[in-house]
């Protein structure tokens, strides 16, 4: 990163280990670190968005304190399409998807202007800022400006396309033949790749053919090894979790915890893997409540953790966390939506709130009655 090239020796090494300590989930170090260098050099914008877009990610509650940061970071180094791209990351965490995609787009456009590769290694961090654009477009509705911000990626980097294409599809929950020509192609650029049978296992089971999910997820199994980026690790873990191939997802899940036993959010998915499972719901609540320990504040751990004390039999105590989960999960993509409102209405049905819970399902299938979980429940409880 050239902003950095004027830092000490030393602080380029602190501002490094802070960015790995983060990716590690080792929040409060990576905290500590960057605030350190803001004492170093308090004129330096880029400490100040580090720490910013660090609490935006991980720390729900303290949004105002990184609003302050990143406005701080934008007055020292105006103009900085990374540091535009971390303010339109904390609207889009407020709700704001609007205001988020005016700083997306205004930070895509200083990088035309500037005729950056966004591959080149040199400006990986920019990546994600196409990412976030291509996102907010497909949650805003935006769909003729994704279809042309799509196609201008095609002839440079036909994965990135494949991967917004892939992301779009499975947004709207839509399985067609153009998705799964993208898959072999994706294939073709990457053989070694775990997205390609990752989002085939998606899309299979999506369209009833769960025999041919696991048969995908076996081939992507074989394919994992020391140099496997994390995005595939993840692509693969929605896979397994959402096919219901809980003992791959718990020992994939099992592993990662000894790799970095600091992450939260390695914990919060096997506890609801267990949960969802139904099998060690005792392990599953301790599992959430150690991911609430290293992380306090997020809906999606929330989310997790209601679902474990409810298939623990204790539903009442994660009533009120289930309806700030699901007010969260609200926002998010259609699938999700669905998934949240039908296991919300389970806890509600648990807890003899019947006319609550079958209200809530009837939302979950006006927004998409072929959803696996909404066919789920409809044969459960003959609706």
């Amino acid at each position: 990163m050239d902003d950095l090239d004027h830092l000490s020796d030393e602080e380029e090494i602190m501002f490094y280990r802070a960015y790995y300590a983060s990716k590690a989930g080792l929040i409060d170090e990576a905290e500590s670190i960057y605030r350190e260098l803001i004492e170093i050099d308090p004129d330096f914008g880029w400490y100040y968005n580090a720490l910013g877009y660090l609490l935006v990610e991980n720390r729900y509650s303290r949004l105002d304190e990184a609003e302050i940061l990143l406005e701080i970071a934008l007055d020292l180094e105006p103009g900085q399409p990374a540091i535009i791209h971390s303010y339109g990351r904390l609207l889009q965490e407020r709700g704001d998807y609007e205001g988020a995609r005016i700083e997306f787009e205004q930070a895509k456009e200083m990088l035309d202007e500037q005729d950056i590769d966004y591959f080149d290694p040199d400006y990986e961090h920019l990546v994600e800022i196409i990412g976030s654009y291509a996102e907010i477009l497909l949650f805003t509705g935006r769909d003729y400006e994704l279809e042309q911000f799509v196609r201008d990626f095609e002839d440079g980097n036909p994965m990135m396309a494949s991967l917004i294409r892939m992301t779009e599809g499975l947004y709207k929950n839509e399985a067609s033949e153009e998705l799964e020509a993208l898959i072999e192609m994706m294939a073709t650029i990457d053989d070694d790749s775990l997205f390609p049978p990752s989002f085939q296992a998606l899309i299979l089971y999506r369209k009833g053919d769960s025999r041919g999910a696991r048969r995908e997820l076996a081939k992507a199994e074989e394919l994992i090894n020391d140099n496997t980026l994390f995005l595939e690790l993840k692509a693969y873990m929605v896979a397994l979790m959402e096919v219901g191939e809980t003992g791959g997802a718990e020992n994939a899940l099992r592993f990662l915890i000894d790799r970095e036993p600091d992450n939260p959010w390695y914990y919060s998915a096997l506890g609801y893997v267990l949960a969802d499972s139904g099998r060690k719901t005792e392990e599953a609540v301790e599992l959430v409540e150690k991911a609430l320990e290293l992380e306090p504040d997020r809906p999606e751990i929330f989310h997790s953790y209601a679902w474990a004390l409810h298939n623990d039999g204790r539903s009442a105590e994660g009533s009120s966390m289930a309806e700030k989960a699901l007010n969260h999960r609200l926002q998010m993509d259609e699938y999700t939506k669905v998934q949240a409102l039908v296991n919300y209405g389970e806890i509600l049905w648990s807890m003899w709130r019947q006319e609550e819970a079958i209200d809530t399902w009837n939302k979950a299938r006006a927004i998409d009655s072929n959803h696996v979980r909404v066919l789920e429940i409809i044969d459960q409880y003959d609706l």
